[in-house]
Protein backbone atom coordinates (compact mmCIF):
# COMPACT_ATOMS: atom_id res chain seq x y z
CA UNK A 1 0.00 0.00 0.00
CA UNK A 2 1.34 3.64 -0.59
CA UNK A 3 2.03 5.92 2.14
CA UNK A 4 2.35 9.36 1.91
CA UNK A 5 5.98 9.50 1.76
CA UNK A 6 6.12 7.08 -1.23
CA UNK A 7 3.53 8.82 -3.60
CA UNK A 8 2.33 12.65 -4.65
CA UNK A 9 -0.38 12.70 -6.89
CA UNK A 10 -1.67 15.84 -8.95
CA UNK A 11 -4.52 16.83 -11.11
CA UNK A 12 -3.30 18.27 -13.94
CA UNK A 13 -5.56 20.14 -17.13
CA UNK A 14 -8.69 19.37 -14.88
CA UNK A 15 -8.65 15.79 -15.89
CA UNK A 16 -6.66 12.88 -14.88
CA UNK A 17 -5.28 12.03 -11.75
CA UNK A 18 -1.46 10.91 -11.57
CA UNK A 19 0.59 9.50 -9.08
CA UNK A 20 4.19 9.87 -9.20
CA UNK A 21 6.64 7.88 -7.34
CA UNK A 22 8.86 9.26 -4.76
CA UNK A 23 12.76 8.64 -5.21
CA UNK A 24 12.61 5.78 -2.74
CA UNK A 25 10.60 3.95 -5.80
CA UNK A 26 11.05 2.95 -8.76
CA UNK A 27 8.94 3.45 -11.71
CA UNK A 28 7.34 5.83 -13.76
CA UNK A 29 4.13 8.43 -13.38
CA UNK A 30 0.77 6.26 -13.13
CA UNK A 31 -2.80 7.61 -14.59
CA UNK A 32 -5.16 6.74 -11.64
CA UNK A 33 -8.29 8.06 -13.43
CA UNK A 34 -9.47 9.81 -16.12
CA UNK A 35 -12.30 11.98 -15.17
CA UNK A 36 -15.26 12.43 -17.68
CA UNK A 37 -15.64 14.88 -20.46
CA UNK A 38 -19.09 16.97 -20.98
CA UNK A 39 -21.87 14.85 -21.54
CA UNK A 40 -20.64 11.96 -19.63
CA UNK A 41 -19.48 13.50 -16.44
CA UNK A 42 -21.82 11.39 -13.76
CA UNK A 43 -18.64 10.29 -12.18
CA UNK A 44 -17.40 14.05 -11.49
CA UNK A 45 -15.32 16.25 -13.98
CA UNK A 46 -13.26 19.48 -13.56
CA UNK A 47 -11.80 18.29 -10.24
CA UNK A 48 -9.94 21.21 -8.48
CA UNK A 49 -8.60 21.90 -4.98
CA UNK A 50 -6.31 20.11 -2.98
CA UNK A 51 -6.21 16.35 -2.46
CA UNK A 52 -5.94 14.43 1.07
CA UNK A 53 -4.39 11.29 1.71
CA UNK A 54 -5.53 9.39 4.44
CA UNK A 55 -3.97 6.77 6.73
CA UNK A 56 -4.60 3.74 4.48
CA UNK A 57 -3.60 5.53 1.19
CA UNK A 58 -7.24 6.24 0.15
CA UNK A 59 -6.91 9.74 -2.07
CA UNK A 60 -9.75 12.04 -1.75
CA UNK A 61 -10.58 14.96 -3.86
CA UNK A 62 -13.60 16.75 -5.63
CA UNK A 63 -15.03 18.13 -8.71
CA UNK A 64 -16.84 21.27 -9.72
CA UNK A 65 -19.39 18.98 -12.04
CA UNK A 66 -21.07 15.79 -12.42
CA UNK A 67 -23.29 14.11 -9.45
CA UNK A 68 -27.18 14.24 -9.30
CA UNK A 69 -27.76 18.16 -11.16
CA UNK A 70 -24.20 18.04 -12.24
CA UNK A 71 -23.52 20.27 -9.23
CA UNK A 72 -19.97 18.38 -8.27
CA UNK A 73 -18.99 14.95 -6.68
CA UNK A 74 -16.52 14.20 -3.74
CA UNK A 75 -14.40 11.13 -5.03
CA UNK A 76 -12.46 8.85 -3.55
CA UNK A 77 -9.70 6.66 -5.34
CA UNK A 78 -8.33 3.59 -3.34
CA UNK A 79 -4.74 2.59 -4.35
CA UNK A 80 -3.73 -1.16 -3.62
CA UNK A 81 -0.62 -2.53 -4.31
CA UNK A 82 0.13 -4.22 -7.31
CA UNK A 83 0.36 -8.53 -6.63
CA UNK A 84 1.98 -11.17 -8.64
Amino acid sequence: MFKQKTLRAALFAGAALLAFPSAAMAGTETLLWRFGSPGTISDGAIPAGDLIMDSTGAIYGVTLRGGAGSTGTVFKLRVCPKTS
